[in-house]
């Protein structure tokens, strides 16, 4: 059986943090869930939030559960039986990982992650100020 990724976008508006919603994140007419971010990459799932880890990578962080200041809406996605590994980071702090640690294994795949949902994440605002909000199912 295989592990999905189902990654949200949150901005700190000055108050409070706010679900990014498809009419901002919306290209080509594609929902900002699924032209966001939706690709399976198990080396960066193991980045992320270490899972699916063989023991290859250092993980940013462990699973932290969603934030306790997340957007209403997204607590509402978040409902259901499946997910597990609940998290967040800020860009702030997927730019402060050390992308360079050596691998055990060749070839990982960041699925378009730092050529496309990076990008993306940086035109909404300050890394301090756009974060991810994600988890997995299987």
């Amino acid at each position: 059986m295989g592990c999905d990724i189902h990654l949200y976008v949150e901005k700190f508006d000055g108050k409070k943090w706010v679900h990014v919603q498809e009419d901002v994140m919306k290209d080509d007419n594609v929902p900002a869930e699924l032209s966001f971010f939706n690709t399976r990459s198990y080396s960066l799932f193991a980045i992320l939030a270490n899972v699916r880890n063989n023991g290859n990578f250092n993980p940013i962080s462990e699973p932290k559960e969603l934030p306790e200041d997340c957007s209403d809406s997204i607590k509402t996605i978040s409902d259901w039986d499946g997910g597990h590994s609940h998290s967040w980071l800020t860009l702030k702090e997927i730019f402060e990982f050390d992308w360079t640690q050596s691998v055990k294994r060749e070839g990982w795949m960041d699925g378009g992650f730092w050529s496309e949902c990076i990008p993306r994440l940086l035109r909404l605002g300050t890394p301090e100020d756009v974060r991810i909000v994600f988890w997995f199912d299987n």
